[in-house]
Protein backbone atom coordinates (compact mmCIF):
# COMPACT_ATOMS: atom_id res chain seq x y z
CA UNK A 1 0.00 0.00 0.00
CA UNK A 2 1.04 3.65 -0.31
CA UNK A 3 3.05 5.07 2.59
CA UNK A 4 1.34 6.17 5.79
CA UNK A 5 2.77 9.61 4.95
CA UNK A 6 0.24 9.86 2.12
CA UNK A 7 -2.60 12.32 2.81
CA UNK A 8 -6.06 11.73 1.32
CA UNK A 9 -7.94 14.49 -0.49
CA UNK A 10 -11.42 14.70 -1.98
CA UNK A 11 -13.62 17.19 -3.80
CA UNK A 12 -13.70 18.80 -7.28
CA UNK A 13 -11.68 21.88 -6.24
CA UNK A 14 -8.99 21.34 -3.63
CA UNK A 15 -6.15 23.50 -2.30
CA UNK A 16 -3.78 22.11 0.30
CA UNK A 17 -0.30 22.77 1.67
CA UNK A 18 2.68 20.70 2.77
CA UNK A 19 6.44 20.72 3.28
CA UNK A 20 9.16 18.36 2.03
CA UNK A 21 12.18 19.63 4.00
CA UNK A 22 12.55 16.31 5.84
CA UNK A 23 11.07 14.06 3.16
CA UNK A 24 12.95 11.17 1.52
CA UNK A 25 12.48 8.96 -1.54
CA UNK A 26 11.69 5.25 -1.22
CA UNK A 27 13.96 2.73 -2.93
CA UNK A 28 11.32 1.57 -5.43
CA UNK A 29 9.86 5.02 -6.07
CA UNK A 30 9.68 6.25 -9.69
CA UNK A 31 11.56 9.30 -11.02
CA UNK A 32 9.00 12.11 -10.98
CA UNK A 33 9.24 14.11 -14.23
CA UNK A 34 12.57 12.34 -14.80
CA UNK A 35 14.29 13.91 -11.79
CA UNK A 36 16.79 11.50 -10.19
CA UNK A 37 17.12 13.00 -6.71
CA UNK A 38 14.13 13.27 -4.47
CA UNK A 39 12.37 14.57 -1.39
CA UNK A 40 8.84 13.56 -2.32
CA UNK A 41 5.54 14.22 -0.58
CA UNK A 42 2.43 12.27 -1.63
CA UNK A 43 -1.31 12.84 -1.72
CA UNK A 44 -4.14 10.52 -2.79
CA UNK A 45 -7.04 12.26 -4.55
CA UNK A 46 -10.27 10.64 -5.77
CA UNK A 47 -12.01 12.13 -8.83
CA UNK A 48 -15.66 13.06 -8.33
CA UNK A 49 -16.47 13.15 -12.06
CA UNK A 50 -15.05 12.16 -15.42
CA UNK A 51 -13.19 14.76 -17.47
CA UNK A 52 -10.10 16.97 -17.49
CA UNK A 53 -8.41 17.80 -14.18
CA UNK A 54 -5.66 20.36 -13.60
CA UNK A 55 -3.12 19.79 -10.83
CA UNK A 56 -0.57 22.52 -10.07
CA UNK A 57 2.04 23.55 -7.50
CA UNK A 58 1.68 27.30 -8.10
CA UNK A 59 2.59 29.23 -4.96
CA UNK A 60 5.14 26.69 -3.71
CA UNK A 61 8.38 28.08 -2.31
CA UNK A 62 10.85 26.08 -4.43
CA UNK A 63 11.40 24.46 -7.85
CA UNK A 64 8.98 21.52 -7.86
CA UNK A 65 8.42 18.45 -9.98
CA UNK A 66 5.00 16.85 -10.16
CA UNK A 67 3.68 13.44 -11.19
CA UNK A 68 0.28 11.71 -11.22
CA UNK A 69 -0.09 7.93 -10.95
CA UNK A 70 -2.62 5.19 -10.47
CA UNK A 71 -1.93 2.19 -8.29
CA UNK A 72 -1.68 1.43 -4.59
CA UNK A 73 1.94 0.33 -4.10
CA UNK A 74 5.02 2.47 -4.72
CA UNK A 75 6.73 -0.23 -6.83
CA UNK A 76 3.72 -0.83 -9.10
CA UNK A 77 2.46 2.61 -10.13
CA UNK A 78 1.23 3.60 -13.61
CA UNK A 79 2.28 7.07 -14.71
CA UNK A 80 -0.60 9.28 -15.89
CA UNK A 81 1.20 12.62 -16.26
CA UNK A 82 4.41 14.31 -15.11
CA UNK A 83 5.85 17.82 -15.31
CA UNK A 84 8.60 20.16 -14.18
CA UNK A 85 7.89 23.82 -15.08
CA UNK A 86 4.61 24.01 -17.05
CA UNK A 87 2.98 25.98 -14.24
CA UNK A 88 5.39 28.85 -14.90
CA UNK A 89 8.81 28.41 -13.31
CA UNK A 90 9.28 27.22 -10.61
CA UNK A 91 5.76 25.73 -10.48
CA UNK A 92 4.64 22.47 -12.08
CA UNK A 93 1.25 21.79 -13.67
CA UNK A 94 -0.47 18.96 -15.51
CA UNK A 95 -3.91 18.46 -17.01
CA UNK A 96 -5.16 14.90 -17.48
CA UNK A 97 -8.44 13.10 -18.14
CA UNK A 98 -9.79 11.61 -14.91
CA UNK A 99 -12.11 8.65 -14.44
CA UNK A 100 -14.96 9.23 -12.00
CA UNK A 101 -14.32 7.42 -8.71
CA UNK A 102 -10.68 6.64 -9.57
CA UNK A 103 -8.03 7.35 -6.94
CA UNK A 104 -4.86 9.08 -8.15
CA UNK A 105 -1.51 9.25 -6.39
CA UNK A 106 0.03 12.74 -6.59
CA UNK A 107 3.75 13.16 -5.93
CA UNK A 108 5.38 16.56 -5.43
CA UNK A 109 9.17 16.52 -5.39
CA UNK A 110 12.09 18.94 -5.54
CA UNK A 111 14.11 19.51 -8.69
CA UNK A 112 17.87 19.26 -9.03
CA UNK A 113 20.88 17.72 -7.37
CA UNK A 114 20.12 17.21 -3.71
CA UNK A 115 16.46 18.03 -4.44
CA UNK A 116 14.96 21.42 -3.64
CA UNK A 117 12.64 21.63 -0.66
CA UNK A 118 10.35 23.98 1.22
CA UNK A 119 6.68 24.83 1.51
CA UNK A 120 4.30 23.26 -1.01
CA UNK A 121 0.99 24.59 -2.28
CA UNK A 122 -1.02 22.06 -4.27
CA UNK A 123 -4.22 22.78 -6.18
CA UNK A 124 -6.55 20.29 -7.87
CA UNK A 125 -9.42 21.47 -10.06
CA UNK A 126 -11.83 19.36 -12.09
CA UNK A 127 -12.40 21.13 -15.41
CA UNK A 128 -15.97 19.96 -16.01
CA UNK A 129 -17.35 20.76 -19.42
CA UNK A 130 -19.66 23.76 -19.66
CA UNK A 131 -22.65 24.46 -21.89
CA UNK A 132 -24.64 27.56 -22.79
CA UNK A 133 -28.37 27.55 -22.16
CA UNK A 134 -30.72 29.46 -24.53
CA UNK A 135 -30.27 33.24 -24.02
CA UNK A 136 -33.06 34.98 -22.11
CA UNK A 137 -34.33 38.21 -23.68
CA UNK A 138 -34.42 41.08 -21.18
CA UNK A 139 -37.40 43.48 -21.04
CA UNK A 140 -35.19 46.55 -21.46
CA UNK A 141 -33.19 45.10 -24.34
CA UNK A 142 -30.25 42.76 -24.50
CA UNK A 143 -29.99 39.18 -23.35
CA UNK A 144 -29.07 37.21 -20.25
CA UNK A 145 -26.57 34.43 -20.96
CA UNK A 146 -26.79 31.30 -18.79
CA UNK A 147 -23.87 28.87 -18.28
CA UNK A 148 -24.34 25.39 -16.83
CA UNK A 149 -22.28 22.23 -16.35
CA UNK A 150 -22.74 19.76 -19.19
CA UNK A 151 -23.47 16.96 -16.72
CA UNK A 152 -26.03 19.03 -14.81
CA UNK A 153 -23.93 19.27 -11.65
CA UNK A 154 -24.10 22.62 -9.81
CA UNK A 155 -21.23 25.02 -10.53
CA UNK A 156 -19.38 26.79 -7.72
CA UNK A 157 -18.03 30.31 -7.44
CA UNK A 158 -14.35 29.25 -7.53
CA UNK A 159 -14.62 28.62 -11.29
CA UNK A 160 -15.82 32.14 -12.18
CA UNK A 161 -12.31 33.58 -12.60
CA UNK A 162 -11.49 30.96 -15.27
CA UNK A 163 -14.64 31.35 -17.39
CA UNK A 164 -14.92 33.62 -20.43
CA UNK A 165 -18.04 34.32 -22.51
CA UNK A 166 -17.54 35.59 -26.06
CA UNK A 167 -20.07 37.23 -28.40
CA UNK A 168 -19.14 36.42 -32.01
CA UNK A 169 -20.44 37.75 -35.32
CA UNK A 170 -20.23 34.32 -36.96
CA UNK A 171 -19.75 30.72 -35.87
CA UNK A 172 -16.31 30.72 -37.52
CA UNK A 173 -14.98 33.82 -35.74
CA UNK A 174 -12.05 33.20 -33.40
CA UNK A 175 -12.61 34.44 -29.82
CA UNK A 176 -10.20 37.18 -28.73
CA UNK A 177 -9.98 40.04 -26.25
CA UNK A 178 -12.39 42.19 -28.29
CA UNK A 179 -15.14 39.55 -28.41
CA UNK A 180 -15.08 38.76 -24.69
CA UNK A 181 -17.98 40.02 -22.58
CA UNK A 182 -16.47 41.72 -19.53
CA UNK A 183 -19.59 41.76 -17.38
CA UNK A 184 -19.19 40.07 -14.00
CA UNK A 185 -20.47 36.51 -13.76
CA UNK A 186 -23.17 35.92 -11.18
CA UNK A 187 -24.09 32.55 -9.65
CA UNK A 188 -27.68 31.45 -9.12
CA UNK A 189 -28.66 27.91 -8.03
CA UNK A 190 -25.45 26.42 -9.42
CA UNK A 191 -25.65 28.24 -12.77
CA UNK A 192 -23.61 31.25 -13.89
CA UNK A 193 -25.17 34.14 -15.77
CA UNK A 194 -24.25 37.54 -17.17
CA UNK A 195 -26.13 40.20 -19.14
CA UNK A 196 -25.18 41.23 -22.66
CA UNK A 197 -27.00 44.54 -22.87
CA UNK A 198 -25.38 45.45 -26.20
CA UNK A 199 -26.84 42.49 -28.09
CA UNK A 200 -29.22 43.51 -30.91
CA UNK A 201 -32.91 42.70 -30.83
CA UNK A 202 -33.42 40.08 -32.15
CA UNK A 203 -29.94 38.85 -31.20
CA UNK A 204 -27.65 38.23 -34.15
CA UNK A 205 -24.73 36.92 -32.14
CA UNK A 206 -23.11 33.57 -31.57
CA UNK A 207 -22.08 32.99 -27.98
CA UNK A 208 -19.21 30.77 -26.90
CA UNK A 209 -18.04 29.86 -23.40
CA UNK A 210 -14.40 29.02 -22.64
CA UNK A 211 -12.89 27.81 -19.38
CA UNK A 212 -9.18 28.41 -19.07
CA UNK A 213 -7.03 25.73 -17.44
CA UNK A 214 -4.79 28.27 -15.69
Amino acid sequence: MMSSRTASLSGPDVTTTGNNDNATKESSEPLHAGNTDGKSVWWTWTATSAGPVRVATTGSGFDTTLAIYTGTTVGALTLIAGDDDSGGWPASAVTFSAVAGMSYQIAVDGFGSGASSGNIQLSIAEQNHLRLLPPQQLPGGGHRIWIAAADGAPLNSTRAARIEVHALESVNQTPNTTTRLNNTLSLSDGTFWLDDLASPDPAMRFYRVIERTQ
